[in-house]
């Protein structure tokens, strides 16, 4: 075999009968001007007689089996292997593709969160955790022996509203005491209950001894019942312990919905951002780019965005506009500061120009994504027809992070997925190895860190570890 790649006599589609040598375990790179003959050369002959040759030099069989490949218009080619092509191919479009779903590092990530992640209430900051009935009999058990308690349930929060059938309606349910303010109180003396008081219904008492699980999870089970989801066990002394069925916060401020991996995901109704839908990114639509022409009226066709004026939408827009008091026949720049106002954001008969834009893009959206039409040509679309008026911003809701607040709150040492997502490769990797993961659920993390701590390191190596995992 020669130590160069030879071709005589290429004469495939528009190279004229050429001749030239190519230096073997190099780089060569083929450049010139559109229609000069590049994929001519290195694709129509010498992959393809690459490819030819090899497929020639298997069996009868296989060969039978594989398509049959043409022999390209070539005098000859010498020192030539078997050759591979990589074809260029343009990279999705579509807005909710990272770094992080392409390598499938988010997916991993994501597992983690719902494993080993400390939900903390998004308001707050205090850490939230959900108990089952069966985990807070575990935990009263663990009292010293002879302590006693009530179980309460918490059914109004102090300053709230105090419905007004409520005691007559706790004593047709049996109940006999509640905690008003910290104080208790005998339903049958009670009459009715002052406004902004806060109520605890006292479910049971019982001390701590042998045998009283089953008459404490049928107490705790009913508190979760009335409360919603709280309960209460409350020492003689008077030292509190609080518990939630889900992970709520004690305070009122926010409910975390059950934490599964689908939770830290931008692409689920459950993570995703509800303001920009899960992109990080909101489409503002501006008077600047929907009235680019301020020296006309708006019946010479001052608002772009309307399209010409000769079309009926224009012209059905105008008699709107018209109706709301604003001078069709002034130049726009010339109009004063209140219709001004009333052309670009609306009044009392007409909605403006900006939000009709947002109406319009929001519909047109949930129409086509209702009839199972595909995100990135409905998106495509959009920065098509509308784009032009409008500019894409960071979303202020999530701060681009493409996650709501409940996804957030997940937490691993103090850090939420989209701070680790933002991160550049090679400082998550090390983050990762500090990671400490208590013995009993080390056997499930362990691989979950391996696979994710992997990838980042074949990223690294090709040199990608600039990137981080929200990159787009």
């Amino acid at each position: 075999m020669t130590a160069d790649i030879v071709i005589r006599g290429a004469r495939e589609h528009n190279l004229k009968n050429i001749t030239l040598r190519l230096p073997r375990g190099r780089l060569t790179v083929v450049t010139g001007p559109s229609g000069s003959g590049k994929s001519s050369l290195v694709f129509d002959t010498l992959y393809a007689e690459g490819q030819r040759r090899y497929v020639e030099s298997l069996s009868g069989h296989a060969r039978r089996v594989l398509t049959k490949l043409k022999r390209p218009d070539v005098g000859v080619i010498e020192g030539l292997c078997p050759a591979i092509a990589v074809r260029e191919r343009a990279p999705s479009r579509n807005p909710r593709s990272t770094v992080g779903t392409l390598t499938e590092i988010n997916d991993y990530m994501r597992v983690l969160f719902a494993t080993i992640g400390q939900v903390h209430c998004p308001i707050c900051g205090e850490p939230l955790t959900a108990h089952s009935v069966a985990q807070v009999v575990h935990q009263a058990s663990r009292l010293p022996g002879g302590t006693r308690f009530a179980v309460q349930a918490p059914i109004v929060r102090a300053g709230a509203a105090v419905p007004r059938e409520l005691a007559a309606d706790l004593r047709s349910k049996g109940f006999v005491r509640l905690r008003v303010d910290d104080a208790l109180v005998d339903l049958e003396d009670l009459g009715t209950l002052p406004a902004g008081v806060s109520v605890d219904v006292v479910i049971d008492r019982l001390s701590v001894r042998d045998g009283i699980a089953s008459r404490l999870a049928e107490a705790v089970e009913l508190a979760y019942q009335l409360s919603g989801g709280v309960v209460e066990l409350r020492e003689r002394e008077g030292k509190r312990h609080r518990f939630s069925e889900q992970y709520a916060c004690f305070d009122g401020h926010a409910s975390i919905p059950r934490v599964t991996p689908q939770l830290f995901s931008f692409n689920t109704p459950l993570g995703a951002c509800a303001d920009c839908d899960g992109l990080g990114l909101t489409r503002k639509f501006t008077a600047e780019l929907a009235v680019t022409d301020p020296s006309l009226s708006l019946r010479r066709g001052a608002v772009t965005a309307w399209g010409k004026p000769s079309l009926a939408y224009y012209r059905s827009m105008l008699e709107k506009i018209g109706t709301a008091g604003v001078d069709l026949d002034e130049p726009f720049e010339k109009l004063d500061e209140k219709q001004r106002r009333t052309a670009l954001d609306g009044g009392e008969r007409f909605e403006g120009v900006l939000p009709g834009l947002e109406r319009r893009a929001r519909e047109y959206a949930r129409r086509k994504l209702a009839e199972g039409g595909d995100e990135e040509r409905v998106l495509e679309f959009l920065d098509e027809e509308l784009g032009q008026f409008a500019r894409m911003e960071t979303c202020p809701k999530c701060d681009g992070s493409r996650l709501n607040r409940n996804a957030r709150s997940g937490r691993i040492e103090g850090r939420a997925i989209d701070e680790l997502s933002a991160l550049g490769l090679g400082d998550l990797q090390g983050w990762l190895e500090g990671v400490q993961v208590s013995p009993q659920r080390e056997a499930a993390v362990r691989p979950l860190l391996q696979s994710v701590r992997d990838r980042l390191a074949f990223l690294r190596r090709v040199g990608l570890g600039y990137l981080s995992l929200d990159r787009s």
